[in-house]
């Protein structure tokens, strides 16, 4: 698996969809992805977050926690029909 080509982008960290890969490859037992302090977010979030949920589906782990997510980044999953993906803690 990996990032999609619009999916490599700066999104505090820089490298997320990298990071996110290789942290689903460290840790079987999950991620938790904090969302609380992100002020701006795209399709490129999204394609880096579905890239992450897609490889924990492929090695048979669990799909991300998204936690802290923002107003404006959870309309977003809305809006892309993938907020479903995710599980959501406040």
């Amino acid at each position: 698996m990996s990032c999609p080509r619009a999916a490599r982008w700066t999104w505090p960290p820089r490298r997320t969809c990298a990071r996110l890969l290789e942290a689903v490859r460290r840790h079987p037992a999950g991620i938790v992805v904090e969302l609380s302090g992100v002020t701006f977010a795209d399709c490129r979030a999204v394609g880096a977050l579905v890239a992450a949920r897609n490889l924990a589906a492929e090695l048979g782990r669990p799909r991300p926690v998204l936690r802290g997510t923002p107003p404006p980044v959870a309309r977003l999953l809305k809006a892309t029909g993938t907020h479903h993906l995710f599980t959501h803690h406040a």
